[in-house]
């Protein structure tokens, strides 16, 4: 489960969760992008859904889903 908001700002980002959730997935199932394809994908999804500031952005690339990490 994504934060509900920002450590840093407080802005709320579970409105994001689903969205970005698959677009993690998409981009990480996804064998014929390299590192640096995937994360600039990824930045222009943040740029798409007018997450700008530094914090948020921190917050949603280096959210990890424990869940499924567990199970």
């Amino acid at each position: 489960m994504l934060i509900p908001k920002c450590y840093t700002c407080g802005k709320v980002l579970s409105h994001v969760e689903i969205r970005w959730i698959h677009k993690k997935e998409e981009c990480a199932n996804n064998v014929n992008l390299t590192k640096e394809e995937s994360l600039t994908i990824m930045a222009n999804y943040l740029d798409e859904l007018k997450i700008t500031s530094r914090c948020c952005r921190k917050c949603l690339l280096t959210f990890v889903e424990h869940v499924k990490i567990i199970m």
